[in-house]
């Protein structure tokens, strides 16, 4: 992404959308308790990059959020800078990457400034990824359902489909195979994770978002998979048995139920109601 966009992104306020007051009081009281370790670590993180990578040690990116809202999303820089640079992440820019830019991200300790955001009103520490804001102008009725919640800093697509978006796209080499296979195969199924997250989202479930978000910073272990997430992986592939053709690649990788004790063919009715439309070729 593009190092300087969402620099002057139009900051606007977002208090009041697609959140309740209880959400956002927890919001600020995890984030407040969370400050007095994350500062520290933040700025000794930003004198190591500002050492070994020179300036800027931020990453603004332009995000957007509900009703067509735009917001400046913080993040440690990780990647060196590029022009005109534009659209997902993948292997087309992986030798952009820092070496400490993969630790940083392996850990997701590039995040962390996104704190401050919270603290704004302009992300929840649980909701649906903030999206770019070409994707949105794509696939705005796609979105408009996504982001009835407001964009978290982390979220069930994030802790479930994470790891299995960055192994699509790191084989991507060109920017052109990078957007087609995020918007083909990434964008639908975060999006079907994310509905599912709107319908079921409870205090106990955030929590174990949470949980499961922190024990990647502490303890990140590639290809460990939880009872749980398997639960949410074979319920989305009983939601994809009609798009036959990417059934036969993914068959044993997708799928979801974000609690557990629900029936599974409960959450494959829902998941057939709640699958967004597949975004057309572009």
């Amino acid at each position: 992404m593009a190092f300087d966009a969402g620099l002057h992104a139009e900051r606007v306020p977002v208090r009041g959308s697609g959140i309740s007051p209880g959400k956002r009081i927890m919001d600020i009281a995890v984030a407040l308790v969370l400050l007095p370790v994350a500062v520290p670590v933040m700025a000794v993180l930003a004198m190591i990059l500002l050492v070994m990578q020179g300036r800027p040690v931020f990453h603004i990116s332009c995000r957007c959020t509900a009703q067509g809202r735009t917001f400046g999303l913080i993040k440690f820089r990780t990647m060196s800078v590029a022009q005109n640079d534009s659209g997902a992440s993948g292997g087309d820019k992986a030798a952009r990457i820092a070496p400490l830019g993969h630790w940083l991200r392996a850990h997701r300790l590039d995040e962390l400034p996104q704190l401050i955001n919270v603290l704004r009103g302009e992300l929840s520490l649980i909701g649906p990824r903030a999206p770019l804001p070409e994707y949105v102008d794509r696939f705005p009725d796609l979105y408009a359902r996504v982001l009835r919640n407001r964009p978290g800093l982390t979220g069930l697509a994030t802790v479930v489909f994470h790891s299995h978006e960055s192994r699509l796209l790191s084989v991507c080499r060109t920017a052109t195979d990078t957007d087609a296979v995020y918007a083909r195969r990434c964008i639908p199924r975060k999006a079907r994770l994310d509905l599912i997250y709107q319908r079921r989202r409870s205090v106990m479930l955030d929590l174990w978002i949470l949980a499961r978000t922190l024990r990647v910073v502490f303890r990140p272990r590639r290809g460990q998979v939880t009872r749980m997430q398997k639960g949410v992986r074979r319920m989305m592939t009983v939601g994809r048995m009609s798009h036959r053709g990417e059934a036969k690649d993914d068959k044993s990788r997708s799928g979801c139920y974000p609690e557990q004790g629900i029936r599974p063919r409960t959450l494959a009715r829902e998941d057939h109601r709640n699958r967004p439309a597949r975004p057309a070729d572009s």
